[in-house]
């Protein structure tokens, strides 16, 4: 006598129990041992996937239909089942995921999977996975997230870039002491000096421009890495899903995982661009320096110094970056190595690329907060432009311009100077220029009469008039070309975001009327 399988068409067990786990395990003799679900489980981490793996079924649905696998009325039957499907994920999400599902499945494709085939009975449930693979359903809903991800990180990205133009047009002509190797270097301006994190960041939104193309083509309908016999429209599932096109070759679409690798070095490159600039705002804001200093609602106490107020959220936001590096690290290495095709190893990717598109996000959040607010001693940044030796290369350079000396000559002379002034104490706007042998008369030449005058730092800014300098006319100038290229992105973007949205509405406008008929 045949034995009764634990599928029973007329009486499928209800999802929570072995049906569940049976569903996929026709090869294996013995259930799983509950040790070995738990260690292969991804359940929790694919709450984050569960809307995205939602939709992905119910576009697929409409491809069976279309293709003759599945009558009109049970594809009704199959997108009921995932509505109800998705209510019952919603009202867990706060507990996800619950014993009876954590004991009985290993990642939230089978318990939707089981789900449906609950509602709607196996004739019609069992034709859900026809033509697809968790394989390429996983990565489809990584990708859909990702791209929800990556999206949000532009529109932070592009927020934060206004404030430094805005910053930098507002401060163009505020002078500032610029450092090389920490200490004070040239003078330049608080415009200039945010116009350079401008230049940075905004190349991190281009590569992050440059990488959505290859982010947004659709995986699904590659099967476990070889296709089906079943040819579904997998272009039309793209449209339904915001996809540019889909990825030609169905085993690279499963087991490459390059474009993972992408976005953590793009991710990366923003998160160690975003350290350097919390580093600057927490060197200067402590002493000696004291020229930024954060709002009191940004900034935290000691619990035992009372005078303390410490930079708390910036010295996060500067530590992301090893934590991303980290999160790099695991995306590079993880692929390595491995034969084509899917693998497990795979598993744990997605759990590194969203923690790092979610610390990304809230590294940009508490940045668009505290670059807009910083509170800057414009005082303190003037006393600091003025003091040591800042304005040497400009004396220097002013020599050999107008002196007609070789510049080597005059950096050595300056150089003279500058000691002179630290054996007498004093800055080298009151040097004596009688010092250093010869220098009077080059002064003269130069036309050069009084070094207080020809070193004041507001003059100096304007003579920068190199292009990319600080003078004020070249912020200008700069500026206009970066909010062309800002305004340029914008639009960019935006238009992406656009079109995820309209294919999210009208897929589920279309889902509500195929539904209700």
């Amino acid at each position: 006598m045949k034995p009764k399988s634990s599928l029973d068409r007329k009486n499928p067990k209800p999802a929570g129990s072995r049906f569940s786990q049976d569903l996929y395990r026709g090869r294996l003799a013995a259930g799983p041992d509950p040790e070995i679900t738990r260690f292969i489980s991804s359940l929790k981490e694919d709450l984050r996937i569960a809307e995205a793996d939602l939709a992905v079924n119910q576009v697929h649905s409409l491809l069976l239909q279309k293709a003759g696998i599945l009558s009109a009325r049970e594809r009704k039957q199959i997108l009921i089942g995932l509505g109800r499907a998705r209510k019952e994920i919603e009202r867990m999400r706060s507990s996800w995921p619950p014993p009876e599902i954590a004991d009985n499945f290993v990642d939230i494709h089978p318990w939707i999977e089981s789900y449906v085939i609950k509602s709607s009975g196996m004739e019609v449930g069992g034709k859900l996975h026809l033509g697809k693979s968790r394989n390429d359903q996983v990565v489809t809903d990584i990708r859909m997230v990702a791209r929800s991800e990556i999206l949000e990180i532009a529109r932070e990205l592009i927020s934060l870039l206004s404030h430094l133009l805005a910053g930098a047009e507002k401060e163009k002509a505020t002078v500032f002491p610029a450092f090389t190797h920490t200490q004070p270097a040239m003078i330049t301006s608080y415009g200039h000096y945010l116009l350079a994190h401008f230049g940075a960041l905004s190349r991190d939104l281009e590569r992050l421009s440059e990488v959505y193309p290859r982010l947004n083509l659709l995986p699904l309908g590659a099967g476990a890495t070889a296709g089906s016999r079943i040819r579904l429209d997998r272009n039309q599932a793209a449209g339904c899903l915001g996809f540019d096109g889909i990825i030609d070759n169905s085993t690279d679409a499963v087991s490459s995982r390059d474009l993972f690798l992408e976005i953590g070095a793009g991710l990366l490159s923003l998160a160690v661009n975003l350290s350097r600039m919390a580093a600057d705002f927490i060197l200067w804001s402590a002493p000696p320096s004291r020229m930024v200093e954060l709002p009191d609602e940004y900034a935290d106490t000691s619990s035992a110094m009372p005078q303390k107020k410490n930079p708390d959220p910036l010295e996060m936001v500067r530590g992301k970056a090893q934590l991303l590096l980290g999160i790099f690290t695991h995306l590079a290495s993880a692929p390595a190595g491995l034969p084509s095709g899917y693998h497990k190893d795979f598993q744990d990717l997605k759990v590194s690329l969203f923690a790092g598109l979610d610390e990304t996000r809230a590294s940009l959040r508490v940045m668009n907060l505290i670059v807009p607010r910083m509170i800057l001693h414009r005082r303190r940044m003037a006393e600091l432009s003025a003091q040591s030796g800042i304005a040497a290369l400009d004396l220097a350079e002013a020599l050999a311009q107008k002196a007609g000396l070789p510049f080597r000559e005059a950096h050595r002379l300056v150089g003279n100077l500058v000691r002179e002034t630290q054996r007498h104490g004093v800055e080298l706007g009151k040097a004596d220029p009688s010092w250093v042998t010869g220098l009077p008369a080059l002064l003269r030449r130069a036309g050069i009469k009084n070094l207080a005058v020809f070193l004041n730092p507001d003059e100096l800014l304007r003579e920068r008039k190199s292009l990319g300098g600080p003078s004020p006319a070249e912020i200008t100038r700069v500026l206009r070309k970066g909010k062309l290229r800002i305004r340029k992105l914008q639009k960019e973007w935006e238009a992406r975001e656009a079109k995820v949205q309209r294919s999210r509405r009208i897929l589920d406008a279309q889902i509500r009327k195929l539904a209700s008929r």
